[in-house]
């Protein structure tokens, strides 16, 4: 494997600990810092509205599509991805790099019509789109003309050899953090779902891992998703009503003993109680982010689920820092990429555009990274599925990332603990997916310090 695979992440740390020094210009369109170098008529590249595959030789532009929404109901997370791809483009600073947007619009058709204007435009390799009905729509489209995709959605059923997933699969977090719970001797558990495409996928992901691993699922409760009427599903996943009425018996037992001493000071004990008798389960597994997650926190010591007694677990859906405001989160854990070097893009990027991204943002960069790494292949090698598929994979803003040969991914996730000022990491992701035919070389990249972040 060539240390160019890996070489990358040294200009993501470029980038992170010396700053984006772009000049800029502003786009009339947006109104915001827009590096100007790099698209095709600035660099008079010639485009022919139809071409026949071919890779570019030396002196000839590389041409790299990226689909997404930049009209429609979404464009505004399109617009944002569009500018990470641009930052790392820049950053890279390989001057045969032409980077070429496509609109996907709100439909698959617009869809449809962007993949093949990049085609024509002679793109070797498309970036996005961000959707999985889009990534449905593309993928044959491009895979018929030989152009491989490299995708940001996270939705399982669209991966496929020639539409590769750099999203973030529930399978995997949910994987990674009911292993590490099982670890820590956390053996019964629960679940809170929300009732969507996403909970049921995630679901299906939490019942395997658990009973993979030994454990037992007991209660499952699925929510609707919105925040009214979540009280009823806590209070059963709870008993609630059980344990209420155990304790008011208790409670009416203790008091026929009249004045004997002992009843008295049993009944004294209960004073303050809302329930009798512990829940059935160690942990709950919440897969819930925004305001719906904060909603429901609260209401679990409400309804006497204790969180200094259950666990909550979650996945990169609690990576906000909103969570850490909530004090029944406090001490859950949750599964995804370690934050320092997420931090430091976010930063960035603000620093360039303005406002903070949306966290999706970093898959943009990080695919725009990986698309110049395989760049420096030779041309008949230059994104292929072997060379996209590389066993060793590769690493990004998001930590070490590799693509399976059916379009998944497998990413080097942390269990991240939520503390009163944000996430501490309880157990590190691994730095690498090495095999014994890897140089030891490509491991020789520089860290990001917690100084770097202040």
């Amino acid at each position: 494997m060539s240390q160019n695979r890996f070489s990358w992440c040294r200009g993501l740390v470029a980038l992170a600990l010396c700053g984006f020094l772009a000049a800029c210009a502003t786009t009339p369109e947006t109104g915001r810092p827009h590096k100007s170098p790099r698209s095709a008529e600035q660099q008079g590249a010639p485009e022919k509205q139809v071409v026949q595959r071919h890779h570019a030789g030396p002196g000839e532009p590389i041409k790299i599509g990226i689909l997404l929404p930049l009209s429609g109901r979404s464009a505004t997370v399109g617009h944002s991805l569009l500018e990470a791809a641009e930052m790392a483009l820049y950053e890279i600073g390989d001057d045969r790099l032409v980077l070429i947007p496509g609109d996907t619009g709100d439909t698959p058709g617009q869809a449809a019509s962007a993949t093949q204007e990049l085609l024509d435009k002679g793109v070797e390799v498309i970036l996005g789109p961000l959707f999985s009905a889009n990534v449905s729509t593309a993928a044959p489209i491009a895979n018929a003309e030989g152009v491989n995709l490299i995708a940001f959605s996270n939705s399982r059923d669209v991966a496929a050899p020639g539409a590769y997933l750099m999203g973030f699969l529930p399978g995997a977090e949910v994987k990674r953090i009911v292993d590490f719970a099982r670890a820590h001797g956390l053996k019964r558990f629960a679940a809170l779902i929300p009732n969507s495409d996403y909970g049921n996928l995630v679901l299906q992901e939490f019942q395997k891992a658990v009973m993979a691993d030994g454990g037992h699922l007991g209660k499952i409760e699925i929510y609707p998703r919105d925040t009214q009427g979540l009280d009823d599903y806590v209070r059963r996943l709870a008993d609630y009503d059980k344990r209420e009425k155990l304790l008011n018996q208790d409670k009416a037992d203790l008091r026929s003993y009249g004045d004997d001493d002992l009843a008295h000071d049993a009944l004294t004990d209960l004073t303050g109680r809302e329930t009798l008798g512990d829940v059935d389960f160690d942990a709950v597994f919440i897969p819930e982010g925004g305001i719906v997650l904060r909603a429901l926190a609260p209401l679990l010591p409400y309804y006497d689920i204790d969180p200094e007694h259950v666990k909550l677990l979650g996945t990169g859906l609690w990576d906000d820092t909103n969570v850490s405001r909530e004090p029944a989160m406090i001490g859950g854990w949750f599964a995804a990429p370690e934050p320092a070097a997420a931090q430091i893009f976010t930063t960035r990027f603000a620093r360039t555009f303005g406002d903070a991204p949306p966290r999706i943002a970093s898959l943009a960069y990080d695919a725009m990274a990986l698309a110049a790494a395989l760049s420096k292949d030779p041309p008949e090698k230059r994104f292929s599925s072997a060379a996209i598929t590389d066993p060793n994979g590769f690493k990004g803003v998001d930590g070490v990332l590799r693509f399976n040969a059916d379009g998944t991914s497998d990413r080097g996730l942390a269990v991240l603990e939520v503390e009163k000022k944000g996430f501490g990491i309880i157990s590190p992701a691994p730095r690498s997916f090495l095999t014994a035919q890897a140089r030891p070389d490509v491991l020789e990249q520089p860290e990001v310090s917690r100084q770097a972040l202040k």
